[in-house]
């Protein structure tokens, strides 16, 4: 699978759309990183610019690859998304 760091992400994402019929929605969540040997929390590796750069042409590039992209999101679009609780 291509991609590394946060683009892996996207790309396990998409990958699971497409070969599974997976439909994704965004889920907010508060993340928290534990520092080596479980010393205080560390702030993130993200980089705002840089990785939402690189995830936002990685998907881009991804979606004008696969084809006919108003024909998909209209597919997508028509139906509603599933969310498991975890129940």
């Amino acid at each position: 699978m291509p991609g590394e760091d946060f683009v892996f992400e996207a790309q396990l994402l998409i990958s699971a759309a497409r070969r599974l019929g997976v439909r994704c929605v965004s889920v907010p969540v508060v993340t928290r990183y534990r520092g080596s040997e479980g010393g205080p929390l560390r702030r993130s590796h993200f980089r705002p610019l840089r990785d939402l750069y690189r995830i936002t042409s990685h998907v881009v590039r991804q979606v004008l690859r696969h084809g006919d992209v108003w024909r998909e999101y209209a597919r997508v679009r028509a139906q509603r998304p599933q969310v498991d609780h975890g129940h």
